[in-house]
């Protein structure tokens, strides 16, 4: 009878702890949900933006962007709207949106044509032109030149860099857009000396002779001597065959 009366006591004991705790986890998660609306509905643009870099820079891409649009919403005329805009974009770039990165980077530059980070919004152009392409195989005829790019996206791409060091040469972005213009040039020059190869090779000297030119019109490439053989082994094969005939 003792035995069953302390059982029946420690089981009311366990039953009452599990029903304490319950009701606290239940009371926690309340406080927690108040907590979140609390700080959403409360805090500054200033406050939402430091959350939103935090997102940022733990690449917690969703995150970062829910409360960008709690800023683009709420907060349109701050200076610091702005700054959130150009975060956007920059998201976008990450998460391999890069058409719409192009286009929120046209729309701001038009819109914010004086912002004191559009050397920095010339730079992303710069290198999504520059990277927004695979590397795909070129072909003339049906036979595959060389795996390269798109020329249009390069140069596009050295537009890009050339006009972020025109208009802002003070810039910090300015050192590596020089550095990124010398290797898309070496690497338009590539392209043009795989093309002179082909050329070459199947005897077409004349347009052999008309892309190699290109490469020796670009200052400080890497293919200039490949491309000066190329034209005068395939002068000299002309001159050759005017004189045999």
């Amino acid at each position: 009878m003792i035995k069953k009366c302390l059982f029946n006591n420690f089981f009311k004991k366990i039953k009452f702890l599990f029903v304490l705790l319950i009701i606290i986890q239940i009371n926690g998660c309340a406080l927690h949900d108040h907590k979140i609306n609390i700080s959403i509905e409360d805090y500054s643009i200033e406050q939402l933006y430091e959350l939103s870099k935090k997102e940022i820079n733990k690449k917690n891409w969703e995150a970062a962007k829910y409360y960008i649009k709690k800023i683009t919403a709420d907060f349109n005329t701050k200076t610091v709207y702005q700054d959130a805009l150009i975060d956007l974009i920059y998201i976008s770039w990450k998460e391999g949106k890069l058409d719409e990165s192009l286009s929120q980077i046209s729309s701001f530059t038009k819109i914010y044509p004086r912002n004191p980070r559009i050397d920095y919004l010339l730079y992303i152009r710069g290198l999504i032109n520059s990277t927004s392409d695979k590397f795909i195989f070129n072909f003339i005829g049906k036979r595959k030149i060389s795996f390269t790019k798109d020329n249009k996206k390069i140069l596009s791409a050295i537009k890009d860099f050339n006009e972020l060091i025109e208009k802002f040469p003070d810039s910090k972005y300015s050192a590596h857009s020089r550095k990124y213009i010398k290797i898309l040039n070496n690497l338009l020059s590539k392209n043009e000396l795989n093309i002179a190869k082909y050329y070459y090779d199947n005897k077409l000297f004349l347009a052999a002779i008309n892309h190699a030119k290109e490469i020796i019109e670009q200052p400080n490439n890497l293919y200039h001597e490949e491309a000066s053989k190329i034209i005068e082994e395939s002068y000299h094969i002309i001159n050759n065959d005017h004189m045999s005939s």
